[in-house]
């Protein structure tokens, strides 16, 4: 248990974070309906939130000023997930195919990084649960969502993406989706960072570009993700 696999020393040690995270004992996800409202870690004592959903100023979910996240927290901003070139025109670093011919970009959000060796056969397990901050029903052009990346450390190589969930495949009425599990075997041996991402993001087509009041709202009402686990079998 050295490595920290399940957060069982109580922090971050051995991770490298970026955003509004910290480990926590139990999380209560305000939104959720009471039933699944609760939300408790499966194999240890800890957990970790990404990105927590509540840091955010009603009615409009607009993030909260850093001013007033708490200390405990990993770092008081979201960390950006887009570029802006010399141009001015905005280029996210994460674009995902989404339902309907759609894509879904990266606007800002949190992650969380883990480098191990891993050898042929290797296998990866997360046990994760996303948490929406808010529902797809009226506006499809919204669209946050959750990712792993897996990267050859040597020579920043992606060998393997999948993305978890996103906010348009939720069913109204529902707010998380429980925890669930990631599994993935190693072809090779080598050296594997490994990157969890939960990101505010917006849906469009080429025919119909983002509007500059729909990349706006993107950084409204941010979701976030449930850690219990990474471990490497």
């Amino acid at each position: 248990m050295n490595n920290n696999d399940m957060f069982q020393l109580g922090t971050f040690e051995n991770y490298k974070v970026r955003g509004r995270c910290k480990v926590i004992k139990e999380y209560e996800h305000q939104i959720e309906n009471f039933a699944n409202r609760l939300k408790k870690p499966g194999l240890g004592a800890f957990m970790a939130i990404l990105d927590d959903p509540a840091l955010i100023d009603e009615p409009d979910g607009v993030r909260t000023s850093p001013n007033q996240v708490p200390g405990d927290y990993a770092e008081k901003n979201p960390v950006e997930l887009s570029e802006k070139r010399f141009s001015g025109i905005e280029t996210p670093v994460y674009r995902i195919p989404t339902a309907g011919g759609l894509t879904t970009a990266s606007k800002d959000g949190a992650y969380l990084e883990v480098t191990r060796n891993l050898d042929v056969s290797s296998g990866i397990r997360i046990r994760w649960d996303f948490l929406i901050g808010e529902s797809s029903e009226n506006d499809f052009s919204l669209n946050d969502f959750a990712l792993i990346d897996i990267i050859d450390a040597k020579n920043s190589t992606l060998e393997h993406r999948e993305v978890l969930h996103q906010t348009t495949d939720i069913p109204l009425g529902r707010w998380s989706t429980g925890w669930r599990s990631f599994t993935w075997r190693s072809p090779k041996k080598f050296k594997a960072k490994i990157r969890i991402v939960v990101c505010n993001g917006y849906s469009f087509s080429e025919s119909n570009p983002p509007t500059l009041d729909q990349l706006t709202a993107a950084r409204s009402f941010p979701s976030g993700l449930l850690i219990d686990c990474v471990s490497i079998a």
